[in-house]
């Protein structure tokens, strides 16, 4: 009984070997093949503002040049995002009553009466989103004994819209400021808007007129 016993375990040991290689190349026991994972949408670029200085009249300090061209690019950047970049779409003309910061109380109003042109108020109901192309500013500075008492900052913004209103918005003209309690405020302004509707979009009425520049003054 013993001798068959034993003439049959070195079949079976080959038989183990054999299942357990053929489990092995089979991958049983847990797939090794990886589920493929969907492709990522690559985020939007981000398309930062970079103010410089381009004029100045009278001295200007190192430090208050530096000091001048962030506060000034900051307070710029700002209105671009509430006014025409920034938040969620479609947004009534209502959503833009408030996209002035960093203007005095008078040129808020100003600009409040011109709101399709200085926002988005005009289109924000026709559009899904906003991707913004180019932000600029270029500050030409009044400077006294050293520091900055007013700043003109030509601007230029473009944008693409999405949704219903395919198109492309440009946005320039020049913020004046003055330091007015211990900090710089927007208190006149000239901006015009162009719009063009890009390749393959319905254009709609105005496209690609410049409207006459806005203007405002602190009352």
């Amino acid at each position: 009984m013993s001798t068959s016993l034993e003439r049959c375990l070195p079949a079976a040991r080959a038989a183990v070997v054999l299942l357990v290689a053929a489990l092995a190349l089979s991958g049983c026991g847990g797939s090794d093949k990886t589920t493929p994972r969907p492709p990522s949408t690559p985020a939007a670029p981000t398309v930062r503002i970079k103010p410089t200085v381009e004029h100045v009249t009278g001295r200007l300090k190192p430090k208050a040049r530096r000091a001048i061209t962030a506060r000034v690019g900051k307070l710029v950047d700002a209105w671009y995002d509430a006014a025409y970049v920034g938040g969620d779409y479609p947004r009534p003309a209502s959503g833009f009553t408030h996209a002035f910061p960093g203007f005095t109380p008078g040129a808020a109003a100003q600009a409040r009466q011109s709101l399709d042109l200085m926002s988005n108020a005009g289109i924000g109901s026709k559009i899904d989103g906003v991707t913004p192309i180019t932000k600029g500013v270029k500050l030409d500075v009044l400077a006294v004994k050293g520091w900055p008492v007013g700043v003109t900052a030509r601007v230029w913004l473009s944008f693409r819209t999405h949704g219903s209103l395919v198109s492309r918005q440009l946005v320039r003209g020049q913020l004046d400021l003055a330091k007015i309690d211990k900090d710089w405020k927007v208190f006149a302004f000239t901006i015009t808007k162009t719009r063009r509707p890009l390749a393959g979009a319905t254009p709609s009425s105005g496209a690609g007129e410049s409207p006459t520049p806005s203007q405002g003054a602190t009352s």
